[in-house]
């Protein structure tokens, strides 16, 4: 049974649009399109992705290796667009850097496809940590500790040490009125995780926001440094 609001929801059927894109191939992005009723009703499970493929977009999965994975295995995420692009202004070694010979464009995004042809985008290739020979991502720490209902705002990044490499730190945001102290990430962390190297060794820090870019996204650069003042590591 659903309750009044979500009757009133769906009788007015208003459609939901998340784009997704990146700025070398200019028409490259992902259209999620969905009524209300049908977001509310069936496509919950698909709310985290970033929707279907355009048509005329060709796009894979790519693993280190060059191989092309199937579904629901991370990679770099390239795309295809069938019509010329003319690369970065003055910068031709740059260009040959992100598409190859046969026009695959690599986006530097790491991602997957579902059963249902769905992408999901997980974090940056550039952002990947090594911590004790294993590699992980800041994301995906980052998405269990924003379960937290305390928590408004969160940053991984690693601390990097010389014997076990890129250690896991967090800084951590609450929401307006709630008290969240460092243990209670910690422990929230090590019952949600159960990789060791995925836990966050080099410590927690809870602060009243996070440093952000001039688009308003998160700048993970500032905040790693702010955490290493914080912390009298420079």
């Amino acid at each position: 049974m659903l309750d009044k609001s979500t009757r009133q929801t769906s009788s007015y059927n208003p459609e939901l649009k998340i784009w997704s894109g990146a700025s070398e191939p200019s028409s490259y992005s992902n259209d999620l399109t969905i009524a209300a009723n049908h977001f509310l009703l069936k496509a919950a499970n698909h709310f985290l992705s970033v929707g279907l493929i355009h048509r005329n977009i060709r796009m894979r999965i790519v693993s280190e290796s060059g191989q092309a994975l199937g579904p629901n295995e991370r990679g770099e995420i390239h795309c295809h667009l069938g019509q010329h692009w003319g690369g970065y202004f003055g910068n031709a070694l740059a260009r040959s850097e992100v598409q190859d010979s046969d026009g695959w464009i690599r986006t530097g995004d790491l991602g997957y496809f579902d059963d249902d042809n769905y992408l999901y985008i997980v974090g940056r290739k550039s952002d990947f940590l090594r911590f004790a020979m294993e590699m992980y991502y800041p994301r995906e720490i980052e998405e269990v500790i924003a379960q937290m209902p305390e928590v408004s705002e969160v940053c991984v990044f690693g601390i990097w040490n010389e014997i076990d490499g890129d250690a896991a730190a967090a800084s951590v945001a609450a929401k307006a009125g709630c008290q969240l102290t460092a243990n209670q990430v910690l422990d929230f962390v090590a019952e949600n995780i159960s990789e060791d190297y995925k836990q966050l060794h080099a410590g927690v820090q809870i602060v009243p926001n996070l440093a952000k870019n001039l688009n308003g996204k998160v700048n993970r650069q500032a905040v790693k440094e702010e955490f290493l003042k914080a912390t009298g590591q420079i």
